[in-house]
């Protein structure tokens, strides 16, 4: 015998009682029988397909990569001495960075730009000078070590990096956190702000960080602006094994779209590519899809939800995830909707499900 499926019966047990329904005037149950321990819908086997979207060509493939420098100076200097404290790991740190990129034959520099910055000690005036003269200072230093015009070089300066601290204290466990970034993000004097961090708690939170984290805002980033040729279906496919960055999500995939969509390839490009862009709807979306294709709805799901909401190809997708859950009502009238703007697949996950 067979019983429609309602949802009222996901998880339930079905037993068989004997019950003498109070013959002679004594209610009496004679025994029970389990006969099905989890009930649960027969399984039927769905053709349904995903939607991905093309993304838009590249015209330009502008990429920039920078390192953080955290140079030793002598107190209240601007020199830079390269075999001072760590500042022969640092400075090789950021050359290295610098001639990788330059002398990649792929992408063509455009900017080499230094932005210098201040831990908070100190007077404001003082700390305006030194991040802007170490950041004048890292520029003069690989002027004189690299084959870079000068007018490539851009020089910024932050003075003291206020931001920078809040994002270290977000990190950390210590006491009076709140009450620190509460001071920071509130007291726009600087000159009362560094009087109550140096009075609160008796002093003992300002001496930790201080000690702690007033070194790591004592920096100089160096950041190299460049632009990537495009590359041929074959090139790219070897590029995004070693450097995925200089590729344009159009780029990667037409690399995806050169394997069969069951190959692992397939699915790890657009993986790939929505981490180099996760802010991008397109590659959220086509990242989607192909979390749907391996049968993994939670990680569909968290692309799904920084995807473009407005697309037949979202809609699809989304109706692949409640037909996934056994939602086959809202999975049948988000096909339809996207199958009214003409999008094939959606079409061919209708046609599915009406005759299923």
């Amino acid at each position: 015998m067979t019983l429609p499926f309602e949802e009222w019966m996901k998880d339930a047990r079905l037993d068989m009682k004997e019950d003498l329904c109070n013959c002679g005037g004594q209610p009496q149950e004679l025994a029970t029988e389990l006969l099905v321990s989890h009930v649960s819908p027969e399984h039927t086997e769905y053709d349904i397909m995903t939607a991905y979207i093309k993304p838009e060509v590249e015209e330009v493939k502008l990429r920039s990569e920078q390192r953080e420098a955290f140079l030793d100076f002598p107190v209240a200097q601007t020199v830079i001495y390269p075999d001072f404290g760590s500042n022969p790991k640092e400075l090789n740190k950021i050359q290295s960075m610098i001639l990788e990129i330059r002398n990649d034959k792929n992408v063509k520099v455009s900017h080499v730009c230094i932005k210098g910055y201040a831990s908070p000690e100190g007077s404001f005036e003082l700390n305006e000078r030194l991040s802007e003269g170490r950041a004048q200072a890292l520029k003069k230093y690989l002027a004189s070590n690299l084959d870079i015009p000068l007018s490539m070089y851009q020089v910024e300066h932050s003075g003291e990096d206020w931001d920078g601290l809040v994002k270290l204290l977000d990190k950390v466990v210590m006491n009076d956190r709140n009450e620190i970034i509460s001071i920071i993000q509130n007291i726009y004097n600087v000159d009362s702000r560094k009087r109550m961090l140096r009075e609160l708690g008796g002093g003992q939170p300002y001496q930790y960080m201080l000690k702690n984290l007033y070194p790591e805002l004592r920096r100089v980033v160096s950041r190299v602006d460049y632009s990537v040729r495009g590359f041929s279906i074959e090139e790219a496919k070897e590029i995004i094994k070693t450097r995925p960055q200089q590729l344009s999500l159009e780029e990667m995939h037409l690399v995806a779209n050169s394997y069969d969509k069951n190959d692992d390839a397939f699915a790890k490009v657009f993986e790939t590519a929505v981490q180099l862009f996760p802010d991008d709807k397109v590659a959220n979306l086509n990242a989607a899809a192909s979390a749907l294709a391996v049968n993994d709805p939670e990680r569909a799901q968290r692309y799904l939800d920084r995807a473009d909401r407005n697309t037949p190809e979202y809609k699809n997708n989304l109706g692949v995830l409640y037909l996934m859950r056994g939602e086959n009502d809202r999975a049948r009238q988000l096909f339809a909707e996207a199958s009214a703007t003409g999008l094939a697949e959606a079409a061919h996950n209708l046609k599915e499900l009406q005759e299923k």
